[in-house]
């Protein structure tokens, strides 16, 4: 006999949603126990209601699916499936980026593993970060490289957090106003990545300790010219090459750079000298006038844009911490530009300026030359 059409609402639905132990969102039967059968999620059919009002539940299990444990008949262990279970879940502590299905875990990275692999987040593990800028962009990169595993983050910040911050600062609160930014700022990264090291030094970077330039990778979140000037002229004047990934917004776009000063352009390739000298004057000026500081027109800024420089920003830091160029190649020596008017994503080579208003980008850019203008007489 044709079973009878039942309306949605005579339906009853005994299932609740919830994850089964490999953590795959399903829907699953209250009181039910998964049972071993390889990778096969369990359904139950909803049943029409009965008469009295209580679902009546039919014993037969649906077609490719698990029976729960406890609800009828018992389900035969699939030892092949078993077997493919035990050799992906192997996978979890390899190189591989791709996705892992296995058993559900109380590992904090456990999800940062399967994107990365293991041997890149260990990379990323034993890595040091500076910070320069604890911003609104300094706010959104830090998070971001906390939460990722990042080992140590130096914070470098000589302001105080005011109320006009807390429009697009996810770390400052009301209560904050007054307090120095890495100060807030470390208080916060610590409870959200307690594995994280996170050191405040509230100072401009020009009078920062030596020890601020022991990192892997510069982050900078700064809207002073002059702070990015001396970073550049700081990373040119390093022995080993040392990246910087320059984060920029203005009112409408939002910017990343990924530089090597040394070996790409470097932070200043495109600034002309009369551009350095209004820099220079600025910096005078504030330091000789009070009242120029305090009158500065403050630029207009949204956590929207913020949060699209910090998000590029900490991809290409990531990036260049986890070390895999075939799996994540790092955007270096190009600019990424993003403007919300038009959606428009532009991504463009930043090509170094042989006549650089830098005397030391000058000087590396004329010795990389030397060994390629010799081969070429020979």
């Amino acid at each position: 006999m044709r079973p009878k059409r039942l309306k949605a609402t005579e339906y009853a639905a005994p299932a609740v949603m919830g994850q089964d132990r490999r953590g795959l969102g399903v829907s699953l039967p209250k009181g039910g126990q998964w049972v071993a059968g390889g990778f096969s999620r369990r359904t139950q059919a909803l049943q029409p209601a009965s008469p009295e009002g209580t679902a009546e539940r039919d014993d037969r299990p649906a077609a490719g699916h698990c029976r729960p444990s406890g609800t009828g008949p018992s389900v035969r262990r699939d030892p092949a499936a078993e077997a493919a279970s035990n050799r992906l879940l192997s996978l979890r502590d390899s190189d591989s980026v791709l996705p892992v299905v296995g058993r559900r875990t109380e590992d904090r990275q456990d999800r940062t593993r399967r994107f990365f692999g293991g041997r890149a987040l260990a990379r990323i593990q034993r890595s040091r970060v500076l910070v320069v800028g604890v911003g609104a962009v300094g706010n959104e990169v830090a998070k971001n490289l906390a939460l990722v595993g990042v080992r140590r983050l130096t914070l470098v910040d000589p302001d105080t957090v005011e109320l006009s911050n807390l429009n697009r600062c996810i770390f400052f609160h009301e209560a904050d106003v007054g307090r120095k930014k890495v100060h807030v700022a470390r208080r916060a990264l610590r409870a959200a990545a307690p594995a994280t090291e996170v050191v405040a030094v509230p100072r401009p970077i020009q009078e920062a300790p030596e020890e601020v330039w022991d990192a892997d990778v510069v982050a900078l979140c700064v809207d002073d010219e002059l702070a990015r000037y001396y970073v550049n002229a700081r990373l040119l004047g390093e022995r080993r090459p040392v990246p910087v990934v320059n984060g920029a917004m203005g009112r409408t776009w939002a910017e990343t750079t990924v530089l090597v000063p040394g070996q790409t352009a470097c932070l200043v390739c495109l600034w002309s000298e009369e551009y350095l000298r209004g820099v220079l004057s600025e910096d005078v000026r504030r330091r000789c006038d009070a009242f120029f500081q305090a009158a500065r027109v403050r630029f207009p800024a949204i956590s929207v844009l913020t949060s699209l420089v910090g998000a590029v920003s900490s991809t290409e830091v990531v990036k260049l911490l986890a070390r895999s160029p075939e799996e994540l190649p790092p955007a270096t020596g190009k600019r990424l530009r993003y403007d919300v008017r038009r959606h428009d994503f532009l991504v463009q080579d930043i090509v170094p300026n042989p006549q650089c208003v830098d005397a030391m980008c000058r000087k590396k850019r004329a010795a990389s030359r030397v060994p390629r203008d010799k081969t070429e007489a020979e």
